[in-house]
């Protein structure tokens, strides 16, 4: 199963490798971790001849970063990415984006569990993702422990409203998860 791995940089946001290296370890498949570079809000402090130029030096700030952060990992097959925001794209339809071009079959990432209130004033990426992109997405809340490395099978939690589109998920999944080491719970 191939699997697009969000980060905003954030320490919080980088703990959805340890649930992803299990994920990957359970179906195989590539891992793509990627970090969207907004140009209007992400080049404070960089001095450069022009936005691009400014642009690729913080590209390959984060590309290295994110590097080293999958070596530290053990994530085999797993490659870095920073996505560069189109004009007047949004961070979620950035990750849709990119989970199409790199052929993802899941997406992960980490979600602050902030709350509803907060959501509405705010919003909340992940879950613009989850409207976003027609696949499955796998999300890991603050509290989530490290998966156990004691040879049972990686479980993974489905969940289903009753909506048709919640349907076409649980039927996604099933060929992504049949044959590997992973455990299906649907709610």
């Amino acid at each position: 199963m191939n699997i697009l791995a969000t980060t905003d940089g954030s320490p919080h946001s980088i703990q959805v490798l340890t649930q992803v290296a299990a994920l990957q370890a359970a179906t195989g498949g590539e891992v793509v971790f990627v970090r969207v570079l907004n140009p209007l809000t992400d080049l404070g402090g960089v001095y450069a001849q022009s936005v691009a130029e400014a642009t690729d030096e913080v590209r390959a700030t984060w590309q290295k970063g994110l590097e080293e952060i999958l070596a530290d990992s053990g994530i085999a097959n797993a490659r870095p990415m920073v996505a560069v925001l189109a004009h007047k794209e949004r961070a979620h339809k950035a990750i849709a984006r990119v989970a199409t071009e790199v052929g993802a079959e899941v997406v992960a990432m980490s979600s602050r569990g902030a709350g509803a209130i907060r959501h509405a004033i705010v919003g909340s990426v992940a879950m613009s993702v989850v409207g976003e992109w027609s696949g499955p997405t796998f999300l890991v809340g603050p509290r989530a422990a490290a998966p156990k490395d004691d040879g049972q099978p990686y479980h993974v939690l489905i969940t289903d409203d009753g909506s048709p589109a919640a349907k076409t998920m649980v039927e996604a999944m099933a060929p992504l998860l049949d044959g590997t080491k992973t455990q299906a719970t649907l709610i």
